[in-house]
């Protein structure tokens, strides 16, 4: 009987979080969901959720939908994961916002 406490402990250790369950990281949440914190910090947690195209955990930039790059998530939630987000070009010129009125003073 002692053993009954034990084997209880361990399976319920094994189980992951379903669709809209509380979650604090996305290894918390069963396979194909992910943890989705919407106010707060991973502290209170969130839900497990569908992801939606830049939530979904990948290797390469060719598992990701056009537009979306693969790169190593800074959300506390990921853990790390290398996730598809939206594809930043450093190459892209930034347009100067500084409005002159024609007059100069150094």
């Amino acid at each position: 009987m002692r053993l009954a406490p034990l084997l209880a402990l361990v399976i319920f250790a094994a189980c992951k979080q379903g669709l809209n369950e509380r979650c604090q990281l996305r290894s918390d949440c069963a396979d194909g969901l992910t943890c989705v914190i919407t106010t707060g910090s991973c502290i209170m947690g969130g839900l497990c959720q569908v992801p939606t195209a830049t939530q979904v955990r990948c290797t390469t930039g060719a598992e990701c939908q056009p537009g979306l790059a693969c790169q190593t998530s800074t959300q506390c939630y990921d853990e790390g994961a290398r996730v598809c987000t939206a594809a930043t070009d450093l190459a892209v010129a930034v347009p100067d916002l500084a409005v002159s009125d024609g007059s100069q003073s150094d």
